[in-house]
């Protein structure tokens, strides 16, 4: 399932088919705060079960992400996506 009218709590960004970019810019930014921090891309993988190659792909093409890739590594970082009320 690709996102459709989700909000992400933590940082109040609202995903629909337009937004996906705000979800990526955060994914990236908080990658790339990781690796600043001294954790590899490897250990997000091991910890989160995403492959390497799905993190190096978000992180230098504008490719789809799934909510499920999303969901996983913004809750490795502390956000929570939840379904916006009215929706």
């Amino acid at each position: 399932m690709k996102f459709n009218a989700l909000q992400c709590a933590s940082n109040l960004v609202y995903c629909s088919k337009g937004h996906i970019m705000d979800m990526l810019k955060i994914i990236r930014k908080e990658i790339e705060k990781s690796e600043k921090n001294g954790i590899s891309r490897y250990q997000i993988s091991k910890t989160t079960g995403i492959t390497e190659g799905q993190l190096h792909r978000i992180m230098v093409k504008n490719q789809s992400l799934y909510c499920e890739t999303a969901q996983k590594l913004l809750s490795y970082f502390g956000y929570e996506i939840r379904k916006k009320k009215g929706r």
